[in-house]
């Protein structure tokens, strides 16, 4: 069983690797459902989110680190640009 709640993972399993592999299909199938139809995204878009998000999951915290600063960055220089002082 795999469960997520308030930006933590409780991973509990008595099947092993096959089980935990059975349970993240059901959530990556379950999560591209709901993208493409409850987010109007297409099925391109919606595994491009779930292959970002795996992306993310594999890096390093140092690697994660990393992008978020660059986010900060990118949002900073928009709000830079669209300021109006």
């Amino acid at each position: 069983m795999i469960r997520v709640e308030k930006g933590t993972c409780d991973i509990k399993t008595s099947e092993g690797v096959p089980g935990l592999m059975a349970d993240l299909a059901v959530i990556v199938r379950t999560l591209k459902k709901t993208l493409t139809e409850k987010c109007d995204q297409s099925e391109a878009e919606a595994k491009e989110v779930i292959n970002r998000a795996v992306e993310l999951g594999l890096v390093t915290d140092a690697e994660l680190e990393l992008e978020a600063l660059k986010v900060v960055g990118e949002f900073l220089t928009m709000l830079m640009n669209n300021s109006s002082l």
